[in-house]
Order: C-alpha cells, then structure tokens, then sequence
C-alpha cells in the first residue's frame, strides 16, 4: 500500500487492502491500515481540481421540427380537476410527449434520441430534458416545449440533479457541473478523479455537495464554487452505487447494490465544525467522518461496523438515534437489532 501511495495510485492501494483483509479480516480495524486509508483519502482529496471545460450555452431554439411532427392520441374517460396546472411527460420512441394532466390532451412532443434513457426533470417553473444523442441538456417551457436554452455538455452524462437555483451535472468521465438554472450558465466545474455514475446529494443548509465516486471514496464539495472539502473512503465496490446520496437528519445516506435483490445502506454522520477566520463566510464547516453503519435490506441485516474513528459506538444516544432514523424511513421491518448496541458503556 505505501509503494502505491507514493505513486497516487490509490485504487491499487485499495484492492490491497481488499486482499488483505480477506486473509486476515482481524486486520480491520489495524491503526496502521487505518492511518493509510486516511492517507489514500487525502491524496483523492488533492486530485480534485477545477475544470476549465465548461458546456457552451445556446439561448433559444429551433422548434420547426417538432412542428412539422404528427402525433396521433385517442382521449378516453373523464378530465381530472385534481390535475389542473399539472404537466405528465411520457417517453415513447426517442421522444418525451408531455400530456395536460386534467384533459390527458398531448400538449407537445420533444425529440431526444435513443442513447440513454434519461428521465425528465421536472424545475420550479418549466422541465430540463436529456437530449442523449447530442449530450445535451435542454430546458423547455412546460406549457408549449419552448426551449429557453441549451446547454452543450459533450459526453455522456448521469440524471441531472435539479436544486433550487442550481442544475447539476455529473459526467461519466468525472466531471461535476453546476448550471444556472435560469441562464443556463454553468457557475463551476470540479473533476473528480474517477468516473461517476450518479448524480450528487445536495445539502443547502450547509451548502455542501456530496458525490459518491465509481468506487470506494465519496467527495465533499462547496456548493458555491466546487471546491473539495473532503474526500471520505466507504469502500463501495465499482459501479454499485446507482442513486444520488441523501442528505438527511444530520446524515448522510449512501445506497448500494449488494448484488441480487440486496442492498447495503451506508449512514455517515455529518459534524458541523464551528467556521474558521479564514472560512468565515460558511456558518459551519461539515465534516463526515465519525460514524458508519451498514444495513443489508434484502438480507434483513442491521450490522453496526467497526468504528473507523475514536467514537465510542456503545453510547447510547448515538446509536438509539440512528435506529430511530432507520425506521422513520421505513426498514424498520427489515432490521434485525443487535440489543448488546443499545446498552451504555
């Protein structure tokens, strides 16, 4: 591991580890091994730079296409008051039609190729469509399709991540952008040093952007101009990890796919630490180290791991709340308790 540290290759030295603790799995909580990981961490941390390739934006568009389109409907049954000013997009063949949710009327159809089945993404005031043959990002008037802008991104790319103001954009080759929702502008943009899969987890109260990479680390990044503030090692397998992570009751959520119909729920603690002079615009920095628990649903395990930081897991309070978490969302029924947990040190 240390060779491959001090070459930056840190996937290297992850699979190590891997293989390490497979033979010796009482190695697992080894402060040696511990300091490296961390050290691995860091070295992520540093290889996350800003981008310079930001998308090319075009204000407007050219409708005369889906002018020309016909679309044949048939209406059947009763309008639905209930669906008044509600717009149902469908995707059928390449295109996205957008229906009158009270009439069921067509209202207009969008191309947007066959590539990649990216859903609409419904915003405040209009709907941001995938364009996966032209890798682009198209925001459309919800009443008639109308584009108000486009925005080249130039490869392929994950389900964008709609937040208040702000699009983001997460690419396969691991670059992370953040897009001006009205103009279309694109306010930053971070490469990250492994290709992503998903879109980001947003936290607005402390303005912070959690990304989970192809494997083994999640990013933490300032909402406001990209910048990495942390790089956090999980240790999820390539390509497991399927869906953004969520923010949550001062935790953070990351699912992933444990193969079959199992999945492994991954609940790190967010610390909010008192802002710096120098970081004294941010009201609290967030750090995400301390505590991580794993919960297998299909296996209906709930296996508290072993503490990666000096926390005592024992306490009480911690573990009590991260319980009652997990059944306000709904695994209570699929988490089978360890009682020796719930006991104080």
């Amino acid at each position: 591991m240390i060779s491959s540290l001090d070459q930056k290759e840190t996937k290297a030295a992850y699979d190590t580890r891997k293989e390490l603790l497979r033979s010796f799995p009482e190695l697992y909580d080894h402060e040696r091994l511990q300091t490296l990981i961390k050290r691995a961490s860091d070295i992520q941390q540093t290889l996350v730079t800003a981008s310079s390739e930001l998308p090319n934006v075009t204000v407007g568009g050219d409708d005369a296409e889906e002018a020309q389109a016909v679309v044949l409907t048939t209406l059947e049954g009763n309008a639905i008051p209930d669906l008044r000013g509600v717009t149902l997009y469908f995707r059928a063949g390449g295109s996205i039609l957008a229906f009158d949710g009270e009439t069921g009327k067509l209202s207009w159809r969008k191309y947007v190729g066959m590539a990649k089945d990216l859903p609409p993404v419904q915003l405040e005031d209009g709907v941001l469509l995938c364009q996966s043959t032209e890798l682009e990002i198209i925001r459309c008037n919800e009443s008639d399709g109308s584009v108000a802008w486009t925005s080249a991104i130039g490869e392929s790319f994950s389900e964008p991540i709609s937040n208040k103001d702000e699009i983001y954009v997460s690419t396969d080759s691991g670059r992370l952008l953040s897009i001006d929702v009205i103009s279309g502008d694109a306010k930053w943009a971070t490469q990250i040093p492994q290709s992503l899969n998903v879109g980001p987890g947003v936290d607005d109260r402390l303005r912070r952007v959690y990304l989970a990479g192809d494997h083994s680390n999640v990013y933490v990044l300032n909402s406001r101009d990209g910048n990495c503030v942390e790089s956090y090692y999980l240790g999820h397998e390539a390509a497991t990890v399927s869906v953004p992570p969520i923010p949550l009751l001062g935790h953070l959520f990351v699912i992933e796919n444990a193969g079959g119909i199992a999945c492994r729920v991954f609940a790190l603690q967010v610390i909010q630490q008192f802002a710096t002079l120098v970081d004294h615009t941010n009201q609290a920095a967030a750090r995400m180290v301390i505590l991580r628990v794993s919960l297998e649903v299909g296996l209906q395990l709930f296996d508290i791991r072993r503490q990666e930081s000096n926390l005592d897991l024992r306490r009480t309070g911690i573990t009590v709340r991260l319980l009652v978490i997990f059944d306000d969302l709904g695994f209570g029924g699929c988490i089978k308790r360890h009682n020796s947990f719930l006991q104080p040190a």
